[in-house]
């Protein structure tokens, strides 16, 4: 009983709030990241990616990630280069634990995109 009870004081103890004001990169940056939060298992942050960039191949053997579109459509591929979907502003994708995956810009212009990673 008293484990319960130290776990619930333990989470009412770490519950953060956040907020995103949409912010541009520079010419010379080729992306930024604007961290929303993170605990010992979550990390929250927002990509901002510069007009023309393209995305590196990403591979995480022991987390989770959720990308989620605030801006215009991006394309989502394996790493063999199979399209696992476009997505489109407030679309996303849970990514599991082993994928390997690289995101693509559609036009050329300025995106926002959400990660969370969970591990």
């Amino acid at each position: 009983m008293w484990l319960r009870a130290k776990a619930k004081a333990k989470a009412k103890a770490v519950k953060r709030t956040f907020s995103y004001t949409k912010s541009y990169v520079t010419d010379v940056a080729r992306s930024a990241r604007v961290n929303l939060g993170r605990n010992d298992i979550v990390i929250s942050l927002v990509q901002i990616w510069r007009q023309g960039r393209e995305n590196y191949p990403r591979y995480q053997s022991s987390c989770e990630s959720i990308w989620s579109v605030l801006g215009r459509k991006r394309v989502l591929r394996t790493g063999g280069g199979n399209l696992i979907g476009e997505l489109g502003p407030h679309n996303g994708v849970i990514m599991p634990r082993g994928s390997h995956y690289y995101i693509k810009n559609i036009k050329d212009q300025v995106r926002d995109i959400i990660q969370i990673v969970v591990c």
